[in-house]
């Protein structure tokens, strides 16, 4: 992940941040880091910010094969730190959209399926410690949990559109039609609580771009119209797979991956 800190030879994806004094004005502060994609966001005991990723360009090692973490930084407001996170599953070794969520990683881990795992016909959310199934669907990817008046919701993508679990089991919350109308066509969540509130912060195709959008809810069921989160600078081809934090210095900051054609 050292090398992720440079512009890295035939990556594709790079991932830019953004900061803001008051969630309303957001300053681009350039990009950061290249060759990585499927961001996760979590905060720290210290105030610092720990981004999950999963690496695009350089393939793991013989040593990360046999041992398998997931990689990241530590964003202390000033610099972002290489670091790593060890993943207890005995029953898997494939650790995609990875959430560090209450000492917990979250992830999809599909096997035997080597295309886009947002396609795949039957896909795991699993989660460590010491490694479960807690929902399985066809077509889904990002999983993004988030403890909301004590219970655990969860949100991600399928077909095209978020979808909204909860309970335990994990179970689909019925839609109305205008929320089902509200989650179409949006899709890369990140939940987060903000102000007593649930910030659902994804992205969506607007004039011809993937931008980062968020979408509130005091109840997980009522949410307000999206909108756009900060004014992504033309020169960026895409501002997908957003999270969205506390800044250690003061503020909020903002990650996307740039997803470059070539």
């Amino acid at each position: 992940m050292e090398l992720g800190l440079t512009n890295e030879s035939g990556a594709m994806n790079v991932m830019h941040y953004f900061t803001s004094p008051d969630f309303k004005t957001w300053t681009h502060e350039g990009p950061v880091s290249w060759g990585i994609t499927s961001l996760g966001l979590h905060q720290n005991t210290d105030g610092t910010l720990g981004i999950t990723c999963i690496q695009e360009v350089r393939p793991p090692t013989w040593f990360e094969q046999l041992d398998p973490v997931v990689y990241g930084y530590i964003f202390d407001g000033n610099s972002f730190t290489p670091t790593y996170w060890n993943v207890q599953d005995s029953q898997s070794s494939i650790y995609i959209d990875p959430q560090l969520f209450e000492n917990d990683m979250w992830y999809i881990s599909p096997t035997g399926y080597t295309g886009d795992p947002a396609k795949a016909p039957a896909t795991p959310i699993r989660v460590s410690n010491p490694g479960e199934t807690v929902y399985s669907a066809p077509k889904i990817a990002d999983p993004s949990p988030v403890r909301f008046n004590n219970g655990i919701h969860l949100f991600a993508t399928q077909n095209g559109s978020i979808i909204h679990l909860f309970d335990q089991p994990l179970r689909t919350v019925p839609l109305s039609p205008e929320t089902n109308s509200h989650f179409n066509g949006t899709t890369v969540p990140y939940a987060t609580i903000f102000n007593e509130e649930i910030l659902l912060v994804a992205q969506k195709h607007i004039n011809g771009r993937r931008v980062p959008t968020y979408s509130l809810s005091k109840d997980a069921r009522n949410w307000t119209k999206w909108q756009i989160l900060a004014v992504i600078p033309k020169h960026i081809q895409a501002c997908s797979s957003p999270v969205v934090g506390p800044n250690p210095k003061g503020g909020w900051v903002m990650m996307c991956i740039e997803e470059r054609r070539r």
